[in-house]
């Protein structure tokens, strides 16, 4: 499958993003948490006693691990929608920097002919109403 160069370049940027967010994201809080854990685990043993210590790590683990699991698999989907729409986002920001100056030429050459969405105030939602450009204020 040929992709897109659009379709490349966000792949990359999306996997650079990823890269550079892996340390803060997975590998500290990692690390962090293991460090505590074991803390927590020898000032236990060292206050309760090694067998009631190794009984309550018995229990602990495979509850944090069910619960680490399913909170893995309730993010999957939110997760990959995000990514998905951030690469829809690239990828129209791509297309409007490309054809920027094919848009600059057809509003030259329509002048007049081209509207634009402005808001009007009113009760509830905001409608929107068109406006000619030659009609819009001077900035």
């Amino acid at each position: 499958m040929r992709l897109r160069s659009e379709a490349v370049l966000t792949r990359i940027v999306a996997d650079v993003d990823a890269l550079d967010g892996i340390v803060l994201r997975l590998l500290l809080p990692g690390l962090a948490a293991l460090v505590t854990h074991l803390a927590v685990f020898w000032t236990l043993g060292w206050l309760v006693g090694w067998p009631m210590a190794w009984t309550i790590l018995a229990g602990y683990l495979p509850f944090g691990a069910l619960i680490l699991w399913r909170l893995g698999r309730r993010g999957l989907a939110p997760s990959e929608t995000a990514e998905t729409e951030a690469q829809t986002l690239r990828r129209g920001l791509i297309d409007t920097i490309r054809d920027r100056e094919a848009l600059i030429l057809r509003g030259r050459s329509a002048r007049g002919k081209t509207h634009f969405w402005t808001p009007t105030a009113g009760r509830g939602r905001p409608r929107r109403r068109w406006i000619a450009p030659s009609a819009m204020p001077a900035s």
